[in-house]
């Protein structure tokens, strides 16, 4: 055999095991990460009573559990397409506490964002109480709408920075509160990308809760219009 040979030989054998090491490599950084992931909320786990953790369609955790004797659910969340600037992670907290009617309280709504509720400016458009920041945008159902911004005029949601969204519907309402930003700015379609598996702040979820409990107590204080008693007045 010549010293040719045995040289291929030999760098065959090289590349190959080259090739298996990067490989498994690869399979032990993604399984890390995919571990990091899913426990992005574990420090938000004791918030809830009976919490259980899965993978929600958005591939991060999602926690279901219960919070003032109705079940809770805490998603993560990103915006999926931002023309410039920084993109967002999303906590969204869904409680099911059912209402009479739908109310949608958005901060400075903007395109690529996400919203749980996207079709803010379909519905009818309130004027927010006057001491309210100028840059929340207040829609909902009619007469019921009125009455619900009403009841939760007392929430002062300049006190919570991180909010986007306070969405309430017939079956729950739901807060989203931002939960961390992008890591650079990006230039790619799916912004998760660029985002770290670092664990969630706690306070993220408590500034959340302490939210849904503010509004629903605000709503629960107020008289409760049955849905039969709205008409369409328009925009």
């Amino acid at each position: 055999m010549s010293l040719v040979t045995v040289f291929v030989q030999t760098l065959i054998i090289a590349s190959a095991v080259g090739l298996l090491v990067v490989i498994g490599w690869a399979v032990y950084a993604t399984r890390r990460e995919r571990r990091r992931r899913m426990a992005m909320l574990d420090a938000a786990r004791d918030r809830l009573d009976g919490a259980t953790v899965s993978r929600s369609p958005w591939r991060y955790p999602r926690i279901d559990g219960t919070f003032e004797g109705a079940p809770v659910r805490v998603d993560l969340v990103t915006d999926s397409m931002v023309r410039k600037g920084l993109p967002c992670m999303w906590a969204q907290i869904t409680w099911q506490r059912p209402h009479a009617g739908s109310l949608y309280v958005t901060v400075d709504p903007r395109a690529g964002e996400y919203l749980k509720e996207t079709d803010i400016h379909d519905r009818r458009r309130f004027q927010p109480p006057d001491d309210w920041p100028d840059r929340l945008f207040a829609s909902g159902d009619d007469e019921i709408g009125v009455a619900m911004l009403a009841a939760v005029a007392g929430f002062d949601p300049g006190a919570h920075p991180r909010l986007k969204q306070i969405a309430i519907t017939t079956d729950d309402i739901t807060v989203t509160v931002r939960a961390a930003r992008a890591r650079r700015p990006h230039r790619v379609f799916y912004a998760s990308e660029v985002f770290a598996n670092d664990p969630i702040d706690a306070r993220v979820i408590d500034e959340g809760l302490a939210i849904l409990s503010e509004v629903e107590s605000l709503l629960a204080a107020a008289p409760n219009p049955h849905p039969a008693e709205t008409h369409a007045t328009g925009s």
